[in-house]
């Protein structure tokens, strides 16, 4: 097998259910593979497990007794020395209005050291008029920046909260595809995001765990890279 010479193209996709990658072995061969993502020509991962190899940390969040909770589980040990930069939750909330409208209260960081705020909100954007976008970010009250200390596999519970209006039953974060991610008709930055000093990418967020959350088929930014193989 020999590749003469590669160049990348960009292909517009909607849903991609297999990709194919081209060979030379005496001509041009389509071979199917799902495997792709590990190639490192897909510009970004899948939604809610955007790569089962990529280091990072994964989000949830759950509801019990009324209280919310968000955990958050790497998948690797970051290198020491182990220091969180920045974060960002996003959620959605079923939009109600008056006495419905979602109130976040009891907000509480679960971590020493830490402090959640709710820095972003946009109520029924255009881009879905059912939901609230709330976002939440972590500031380090005690300048420790290695307050989480990361290590494979734990989870850590990192903030709560309640909605003061009412019951309004289990919520979900941002998923990746979702219409109002950025650009958006409010300008704003919604996303689930942590960057960790020596763990993965810029944005270690490498999706969700343990919920129902839709499993998106398109990449963020809808481009692929496939090779075009070519002969002598």
């Amino acid at each position: 097998m020999k590749f003469i010479h590669v160049k990348f193209i960009h292909v517009k996709f909607i849903h991609v259910k297999v990709i194919f990658l081209l060979f030379w072995i005496g001509g041009l061969v389509f071979l199917p593979t799902a495997a792709i993502a590990e190639t490192g020509l897909v510009e970004h991962g899948v939604q809610n497990k955007r790569s089962t190899q990529q280091d990072g940390i994964e989000f949830k969040i759950m509801y019990e007794n009324a209280v919310y909770t968000v955990f958050m589980r790497p998948n690797a040990t970051p290198a020491e020395p182990n220091l969180t930069l920045t974060a960002q939750v996003t959620i959605k909330a079923p939009h109600g209005e008056g006495e419905n409208r979602f109130e976040v209260t009891n907000l509480q960081a679960l971590v020493a050291g830490t402090t959640w705020d709710v820095t972003s909100r946009v109520d029924a954007p255009s881009e879905d008029p059912t939901h609230d976008y709330i976002s939440f970010t972590v500031t380090f009250s005690g300048g420790d920046l290695r307050a989480f200390d990361w290590t494979a596999d734990q989870e850590v519970a990192v903030f709560s909260f309640k909605n003061g209006s009412g019951d309004a039953g289990p919520i979900n974060m941002i998923a990746d595809c979702d219409d109002f991610m950025p650009p958006n008709s409010a300008g704003t930055n919604p996303g689930n995001q942590i960057t960790v000093l020596t763990l993965g990418a810029e944005n270690a967020y490498i999706g969700n765990y343990d919920v129902d959350l839709p499993a998106c088929e398109t990449t963020g930014s809808g481009v692929i890279y496939l090779p075009i193989v070519a002969g002598e």
